[in-house]
């Protein structure tokens, strides 16, 4: 994935503006996978990306994960020039039936999203009894 357009409202209002319209860069976040008995934990680097810009939907067996991450200009000012570039990040996982899509959890901390994807119980390994046969 390499360059999409801004938005149309970002792209109108730096038109007014008479500055160039800036591209949005698509990168796909650089994740870790770890496995328990219980669940697997996805952890995904999002540098720059506030918690209320992160967006995940989970449609038929698809996990999808969406974030953007805006160049920061410090209160009071207004951004005249930079070479950083809005960035958005893309990344899409197969769940197999062994997840259980409703008991999934998203936490972010310090531009550290982790998503516990808990294990369905069907899919959890369980010791069968023996009996003794009459």
């Amino acid at each position: 994935m390499n360059q999409t357009t801004t938005n149309p409202v970002a792209r109108e209002a730096e038109a007014a503006r008479g500055a160039k319209p800036r591209t949005r860069v698509v990168h796909a976040p650089r994740v870790d996978v770890a496995e328990s008995k219980e669940a697997f934990l996805v952890i995904a680097d999002l540098p720059g990306v506030a918690q209320e810009n992160v967006e995940i939907t989970v449609e038929k067996n698809l996990l999808n994960l969406v974030a953007h991450a805006e160049p920061r200009v410090p209160e009071g000012y207004e951004h005249r020039f930079g070479q950083e570039s809005p960035v958005e990040y893309r990344r899409s996982f197969t769940l197999s039936d062994a997840i259980d899509r409703d008991a999934i959890v998203a936490t972010m901390k310090h531009g550290i999203l982790r998503l516990s994807l808990p294990k369905a119980s069907k899919a959890m390994p369980r010791k069968i009894s023996v009996q003794a046969a009459g």
